[in-house]
């Protein structure tokens, strides 16, 4: 009976060790693993002359199996391709592909992943001739978001400026004084919605 005791306590013990090794590999280990393996491609930033070799030098950071940082990672690539798009500087099939290329990744479910979907959608509306498209993609995203996260400012004020950049007064009072209800002190939005005003009422 005192040996079956000592049997059971060990395996307990081996069990909890071999729970807190894995802990430490997947919780600390694999995530350190994969942040650098993403801070080496963007050493290598300098190296990347076309969509392929942004690819191939962001794929390997990306494919690491890391799951308590794929997300983090994910954000940073999409937000230095919404950067981008808002430049105009790279060709619209650029920025096309490498969007291609980050949804592959995007969690749906994830707000700051379907943020800058969004807004690379909206700054390739404002850069690339404003095709309806890119427009619709923009408003699609930021209404996701909005269900996910009704007051999340960057999405609120995204949204304003697409309907103010396309011209839609109802669609700009409607999202300006939903920014007012929860900011009511910001003379960006009140002196946009006086300007709308002021042109209506002429």
């Amino acid at each position: 009976m005192e040996t079956m005791k000592k049997i059971i306590k060990n395996s307990i013990i081996i069990l909890l060790i071999g729970g807190a090794t894995a802990g430490i590999y997947f919780g600390s280990y694999r995530p350190l693993i994969k942040g650098q393996k993403y801070i080496a491609a963007i050493g290598k930033r300098k190296e990347v002359t076309s969509v392929e070799s942004f690819k191939k030098i962001f794929t390997p950071a990306l494919h690491y199996k890391a799951p308590l940082s794929d997300d983090e990672i994910v954000k940073f690539i999409s937000g230095d391709i919404v950067d981008m798009a808002s430049s105009g500087k790279q060709p619209e099939e650029v920025i096309r592909e490498l969007l291609a290329f980050i949804e592959k990744y995007t969690d749906k479910d994830d707000v700051i992943h379907l943020l800058n979907t969004a807004r690379t959608y909206h700054f390739m509306w404002i850069q690339y001739g404003g095709k309806e498209e890119y427009f619709k993609k923009a408003e699609e995203g930021y209404m996701k978001v909005l269900t996910l996260a009704p007051k999340l400012p960057p999405v609120l004020y995204g949204i304003l400026d697409l309907y103010r950049a396309s011209g839609n007064a109802e669609k700009v009072k409607e999202y300006g004084e939903r920014i007012l209800r929860l900011w009511p002190e910001d003379k960006r939005v009140i002196t946009l919605l006086q300007t709308i005003q002021k042109i209506e009422e002429q």
